[in-house]
């Protein structure tokens, strides 16, 4: 049984955090990107989490944003790491003074190598999210990137990595057996419709991931 860390990210219903807690995931993403279909606002946050989270992590996850929108968000006190998936400096993750997660979307032409020297420079972020590279959509876009570039990074690298872009209930398990990442990310792989989850998928993305 894999004990592979878990986040559902793109949760804008209550439910949705309800039924993420009640199955024992590590974390839960707000998505605070006005582009983004599955974005919340602010004063969402409380409406959301009304349940008592038993240890589920808050993740807010931004693309580019300002001082002024990070530190809103935060000021709500229900966040518990940040999320940076656009072209955040090092310096501008650190300076929250919140554990943080930095995104790097990964291309087709790009190698081991590159990928490892990109996250050194993030070497301060508690956790790195491998995800498919979109310069339009920055995550959730359902597709995979090739797998076999985040098996071969360093094993000093995967005990931080999390792995995302095209995870399903499907493939998550072999996923996890090919790459051994810390932890997988989902967002569209467990959606009825772009923006809204299906619980059944959430249900089966969990134990997809716990049979690995």
């Amino acid at each position: 049984m894999s004990n592979t860390w878990i986040k559902m990210c793109g949760l804008k219903q209550r439910d949705e955090i309800e039924i993420a807690v009640e199955l024992g995931v590590d974390a839960v993403g707000l998505v605070f990107y006005a582009p983004s279909v599955r974005s919340i606002g602010i004063s969402e946050i409380d409406e959301l989490l009304t349940c008592e989270l038993k240890g589920t992590k808050v993740v807010a996850l931004f693309v580019n944003p300002s001082r002024e929108e990070v530190e809103a968000v935060l000021s709500s006190g229900r966040i518990d790491l940040l999320q940076f998936h656009g072209c955040e400096e090092p310096e501008f993750c650190e300076s929250f003074e919140v554990p943080y997660l930095k995104a790097l979307g990964v291309e087709a032409s790009v190698d081991t190598e590159e990928i490892e020297a990109n996250l050194h420079r993030y070497q301060s972020a508690q956790y790195f999210l491998l995800d498919t590279f979109d310069a339009q959509d920055h995550g959730g876009t359902g597709t995979s990137f090739d797998w076999s570039q985040a098996a071969a990074l360093s094993a000093a690298v995967k005990q931080k990595m999390i792995l995302a872009g095209g995870l399903n209930p499907q493939n998550v398990g072999d996923a996890i057996n090919r790459v051994k990442p810390f932890g997988v990310d989902v967002s569209s792989g467990i959606e009825a419709a772009k923006g809204r989850k299906d619980i059944i998928k959430m249900k089966q993305f969990y134990e997809g991931v716990r049979r690995a």
